[in-house]
Order: structure tokens, then C-alpha cells, then sequence
């Protein structure tokens, strides 16, 4: 177990009253240069050792990019277990007591992790990393944590981020209904599905929301308008948000792009979609549940 993950990783105390309120307003708050050196450090190696060995807890989700880019994503509950890679410590700041705590706080519960994510890319890859789209996370509540491996623009692939369209999208979902509707596969979250669910309300729902909805159809008339609210950032910078705003990545064109992601979500996505981080008893009954519907396919 690596010493790191008993010190703190972070040169300031997390106010979280301030992040809270900031994160209920626009829906994010940038950490300014937030992360130590000896973390942010063995974070790079960390992940530079995954992408190298590969062992069982980490998938690489583009094995056909030749450039040295990789998307490595970390299977949460085996990764606390398994020791894949020697002296180098399992997202070392995902476990912080303060970001778990500034999770609990928003979530209004034990948080649980979907998600834990070193993404890097080369300047040569291609195409823009995500369109515009809001995370729906089955209409459950989640928290996302981006720490910046290297610095970040819009040149390189900063997150465009639309503040206040988070308040909004909870509006119009609840408008239409869609707040319970837990099982969905297949709900489109683009920005077009969106301006289409906007587009059947009426004005009341709306009213609240003017200065986001003047910014999205900006945007809709000219999607170029997004990158005016790309998150520049410095190394050791610390992005947390509410996904269900719009947003989206950049383009990498300049230079490469490093970051380190970790998703908490709320107990009713863990109830739900994550049995290795459920209660005990909650788990049993999830399984019996499973192994019921697994029958009746039969």
C-alpha cells in the first residue's frame, strides 16, 4: 500500500459550503491548483503502469489507436482488492476523505463509484473527444471529479460546459415525466434530443432558466459558440461538476491531454447497477432478483 493514500493529496482545505453552492448555480467549480506534486505524480505513473501491463481490473477502451492515446478504465470494486501493479497506488485521490465527503454531501448519501478513468490522448488523434450530451445516469444524481494531469484548452480537449443547463435539464425531465424511469437504456441525451423536449413545454417551466436557454440556442444556431465555455486549466487543477448539464469535450489539435476522472453516484444507481458495492443485504436480495429474471428468460 503506497503512503500516499494515508497523506493528504490536496495543498488546501476543500470549502465545501462554497463548491456546494457554486455546483447548485452553475454546476460546476474549478479547484485552482489544488493537487500536491508527489500525487499528481504517482497519478502519471499509475497510469502509464495500467496502459503498459494491462492487468485484469483495467480496460483499455481504445486498443485500435496506435498513437499512444488510451482511455483506461478501472473496474472500482477489483481494483480495491487486487494489487495489479507494484508501488503505485489505485486513484489515489478518488478515496480523499474530503472529495468523499463533498460527494456525500451533494448526493445526500453514501456515495457509490461507477467510474474511475485515466484518459490520454496524442495531439494526433483524431475528431472531437464527445459531442455535446447530458448524463442521465438512469435519472439518478451524480458527481464527477476531472483532475488535470496536464495543463488544458480548447485546443487540447478541455470539457465545453454550459452553466446552469443542469437546473434546466432536471425542469424539463420532471416536465416529461422522465425523473423515475430508472430502467432506460436507450434515452437519447444529445443536445438536439434535448432542444426537441424543450421545444414541448410550456414557457412556465422555462421562465426560470432564461440565460441558460439563450446560450443553448446560441449554440444550436451555431454549435462553434460551445467552445466559448471550454474549462481552460492548469496541471493539478480540479474540475468537479454535475453531469447532467450540457457539455462535451474538444478537439485535440495542439497538444496532448492528460486527466484522471472518477463518477461518484447516488445509492439509488448503487441499488440498482452495483451489487459489489451494495449493502450485504441489499446484495442478496439484488441477486435473488437476478437469478429470477435470469429463469424466466429461459
Amino acid at each position: 500500500m503506497n503512503q500516499l493514500q494515508e497523506q493528504n493529496v490536496f495543498k488546501h482545505t476543500i470549502d465545501k459550503q462554497k463548491i456546494s453552492e457554486a455546483i447548485k448555480t452553475d454546476g460546476y467549480f474549478i479547484l485552482s491548483q489544488f493537487v500536491t506534486d508527489e500525487a499528481l505524480g504517482a497519478l502519471e505513473d499509475e497510469s502509464r503502469e495500467l496502459f503498459k501491463y494491462g492487468p485484469p481490473h483495467a480496460k483499455n477502451h481504445l486498443p485500435d489507436i496506435d498513437d499512444g492515446s488510451y482511455l483506461i478504465d478501472l473496474n472500482p470494486a477489483r481494483a480495491n482488492r487486487i494489487s495489479g501493479v507494484e508501488n503505485t497506488p489505485h486513484y489515489v485521490v478518488s478515496w480523499h476523505r474530503d472529495i468523499l465527503s463533498l460527494a456525500e454531501s451533494k448526493l445526500h448519501s453514501k456515495p457509490g463509484i461507477t467510474t474511475v478513468i485515466y484518459d490520454y490522448r496524442e495531439p494526433t488523434y483524431e475528431g472531437e473527444l464527445f459531442p455535446l450530451h447530458f448524463d442521465h445516469f438512469k435519472i439518478s444524481g451524480c458527481l464527477k471529479i476531472y483532475i488535470h494531469l496536464s495543463d488544458i484548452d480548447a485546443t487540447n480537449g478541455a470539457m465545453r460546459y454550459i452553466p446552469g443547463t443542469h437546473n434546466l435539464i432536471t425542469d424539463v425531465l420532471k416536465a416529461h415525466g422522465m425523473i423515475v424511469m430508472r430502467n432506460i437504456s436507450d434515452f437519447d441525451n444529445s443536445l438536439a434530443a434535448l432542444m426537441h423536449l424543450i421545444k414541448q413545454i410550456n414557457s412556465e417551466v422555462l421562465q426560470p432558466h432564461e440565460k441558460a436557454l439563450n446560450i443553448l440556442y446560441k449554440i444550436e444556431a451555431n454549435p462553434d459558440k460551445s467552445y466559448e465555455y471550454a474549462l481552460s486549466g492548469k496541471r493539478g487543477d480540479v474540475v468537479v461538476f454535475d453531469p447532467l448539464a450540457i457539455h462535451g469535450g474538444s478537439n485535440i489539435s495542439a497538444k496532448s491531454r492528460h486527466i484522471f476522472r472518477v463518477h461518484y453516484v447516488d445509492q439509488n444507481y448503487v441499488n440498482e447497477y452495483l451489487p459489489e458495492q451494495m449493502s450485504t443485504s441489499r446484495r442478496f436480495w439484488w441477486r435473488l432478483l437476478f437469478l429470477k429474471s435470469r429463469l424466466m428468460k429461459k
